[in-house]
């Protein structure tokens, strides 16, 4: 089972930010503090606090006892791994998800973004596509009714892909992962599957790995009904937006 968290920050995330910076982490409070731009460093300390909020609740740890240690390209592992599932953070404008997986020997990634993100001239979304994905992939992006939507379905989805393989979004965004556009269809050819949904404004995007018995994970719907499934063996993805306030909470 996939157990997603999703955080819409709210009207004022630098002041929820300050308030909740104390709550986490030594490594957490450390990460954030290097973030110059208050937006980022917000943001950085809102999915933290999500994560180890949950984190917490799974392994009986309390944050202030958590540890990290990093892969070559920095996925985070806590430093408890036989008492925890894998797991993967996003965050970004306004937003925050978190996903955990089933167990550690199943891999997860996670990736949000703004529906509405606009593109620059220079770095619009076909742009980017003819640069970074497959052909069939830029090709499928130029044919899109909604250009903009496809192109960060397919990216967020790359972007969870890598996460889930630890090998960062630079190394695995040629991967061809989408196979159809209309049905929209992920496959990375690896047995991994997709789960993603378009969520108050937010595109999120999860993957998961072959789990210990070989089966390829799978999707239903979340729990708001708004989620689609791509793959072939149904298993269940728990789907929960966050109430801000509930954060400074154990």
């Amino acid at each position: 089972m996939l157990t997603v968290y999703f955080l819409k920050y709210g009207p004022d995330p630098e002041r929820l930010a300050d308030a909740l910076f104390p709550l986490l982490s030594q490594e957490r409070r450390r990460k954030a503090s290097l973030l110059s731009h208050p937006a980022r460093r917000a943001e950085s300390v809102l999915a933290g606090r999500l994560f180890e909020k949950y984190a917490s609740r799974i392994s009986g740890v309390s944050p202030a006892d958590f540890a990290y240690e990093y892969g070559k390209n920095g996925k985070p592992f806590p430093s408890f791994p036989g008492r925890f599932p894998a797991f993967s953070i996003s965050h970004t404008e306004g937003a925050a998800c978190v996903v955990f997986s089933g167990g550690a020997a199943i891999p997860c990634g996670c990736d949000t973004e703004p529906a509405a993100r606009e593109f620059s001239a220079a770095a619009g979304s076909r742009a980017i596509a003819s640069r970074f994905f497959s052909p069939r992939e830029a090709a499928l992006l130029e044919n899109a009714p909604d250009e903009t939507e496809l192109f960060l379905k397919v990216f967020t989805a790359k972007e969870a892909h890598a996460k889930m393989t630890g090998k960062g979004i630079f190394e695995e965004i040629s991967l061809d992962v989408l196979k159809s556009a209309e049905p929209l269809v992920f496959d990375a050819g690896d047995g991994s599957s997709f789960f993603q949904t378009v969520y108050k404004g937010y595109v999120i995007s999860v993957c998961a790995g072959k789990d210990a018995s070989g089966k390829e994970m799978c999707t239903v719907k979340g729990a708001d009904g708004s989620a689609e499934c791509y793959n072939k063996i149904a298993v269940p993805v728990v789907f929960t937006e966050v109430d801000a306030s509930t954060l400074a909470r154990d």
